[in-house]
């Protein structure tokens, strides 16, 4: 049996070529072409696509190493567009190597379910194994373990467990973006515990759930009038629509805790002190609560193009006394997050594959993208990029410099060159008219 040195993302995506080829979607030879779309985002994509299967997310250096294992050849058409041909060997490695079943050649979830403490991960498994389909089983893959919750409503839902908080080794922002290149979810949704802003009009166990996240670590500080005076400057992304429209209804039918929708704080501090709380409370007057990976979770999403929302209960008011009747709250909190979790898959039937599908519809010229300047297009993507790089500057700021950790590093320099390429394609257009 023949070994081949490839990741687990290669391994992926030379599975789903021979699954789409195998369903007469994809022919043997196809071109490879990439592009900006409409938001200012580089995609890559196959333009003799014919099925609704969204592809593993997936580069031109993925492609590279299928052909430097020889298990597909490249012919170059143009400066954009590669022609591609898969050889027999790739059949074989699937079959073989990979020991994956021809007739079960599948991504691999629907929906990934975040969460990081042991109360949160067992409020989770808890609730979806009630449902009678299957126990939690655990599935290792690539360097990271995952619990397959099996299926509700048609959505193949796995668990994964991150470390606290947004930007550390195995945080959020590392936990989500490996489990996205692992089992190609369509939504990933955080669920857990959060601190609420207001006991008198809140209630220990009381949902929320996202509209909107504000990312309190980046501030501004000045004076006004010989005082103190702080900004927030963090950024305040939305959580996909469909997904909050999907919640919402779900509420309807809903009759467990209350559920409050709005604007949740996140930060890389464990906030545990009054004066502090009410402080972020005043500088984000619409707070509903607060947590640490809400940032981590909306970053690695939107650098892979997936659906995000963030499901959490209050267990606490972040006033010093955290420590009462902790286990008995946690475990309140927790067990209502993951109930409304579920709630919102049970719902109603979603058409999984069509969802994927729409994802995946590329245009392949600048005429379907109507008409926008090469300016145009890069804009909103530096705007993105600045504000993934403003995120990522205030995660190495938590750190002293001797401490901050390589991938962090690695991801601040990538990124930093990414808004220095888009500048100057702003630039440049600017000045050529």
């Amino acid at each position: 049996m023949a070994i081949y040195n490839l990741t687990e993302k290669q391994k992926q995506l030379l599975t789903w070529i021979v699954q789409e080829i195998h369903n007469d979607n994809l022919p043997e030879e196809f071109s490879f072409y990439t592009h900006f779309n409409g938001s200012g985002i580089l995609e890559y994509s196959i333009l003799e696509y014919k099925g609704e299967s969204r592809p593993p997310v997936f580069s031109e250096g993925t492609l590279d190493a299928l052909v430097n294992e020889n298990l597909i050849v490249r012919d170059l058409k143009s400066s954009k567009n590669y022609r591609y041909t898969v050889l027999g060997k790739a059949y074989e490695a699937v079959k073989s190597n990979f020991c994956i079943n021809e007739n079960n050649m599948t991504s691999k979830a629907d929906v990934l379910i975040v969460t990081v403490t042991d109360v949160e991960s067992r409020a989770v498994m808890r609730v979806f194994e009630k449902t009678g389909d299957r126990k939690a089983a655990p599935v290792s893959i690539g360097d990271r373990v995952y619990f397959n919750l099996g299926t509700v409503n048609g959505a193949r839902v796995f668990l994964t467990r991150s470390e606290m908080g947004s930007g550390g080794l195995g945080a959020s922002r590392d936990s989500v973006g490996k489990g996205i290149e692992d089992l190609s979810p369509l939504a990933v949704i955080m669920v857990g515990i959060a601190f609420g802003v207001d006991e008198e009009k809140q209630a220990i166990g009381d949902i929320l759930v996202t509209e909107q996240l504000h990312l309190y670590g980046l501030q501004r500080v000045g004076t006004q009038e010989g005082k103190p005076k702080i900004i927030l400057r963090g950024d305040k992304p939305h959580a996909s629509p469909w997904l909050i429209n999907l919640f919402k209804s779900a509420e309807l039918k809903w009759d467990g805790a209350k559920v409050r929708f709005g604007t949740v704080l996140t930060g890389e501090k464990l906030v545990d002190n009054l004066d502090f709380r009410d402080q972020l409370r005043d500088l984000e007057s619409e707070a509903i609560g607060g947590e640490m990976e809400g940032a981590g979770l909306y970053v690695a999403c939107q650098d892979k193009k997936v659906d995000w929302i963030l499901i959490k209960s209050i267990c606490d008011w972040a006033d010093g006394n955290k420590g009462e009747d902790k286990k008995a709250r946690q475990q309140i909190a927790a067990g209502n997050a993951a109930a409304f979790a579920l709630a919102g898959l049970q719902l109603t039937p979603i058409d999984w594959q069509k969802l994927r599908g729409k994802t995946i519809k590329i245009p392949e010229d600048r005429e379907s993208l109507g008409g926008m300047t090469d300016s145009e297009v890069a804009s909103p993507a530096l705007r993105m990029a600045k504000r993934s790089l403003a995120i990522l500057e205030e995660q190495v700021a938590s750190y002293g410099k001797a401490q901050i950790p390589v991938h962090l590093r690695l991801d601040l320099e990538d990124k930093r060159k990414e808004v220095a390429q888009l500048e100057e394609r702003v630039r440049n257009r600017e000045q050529n008219g």
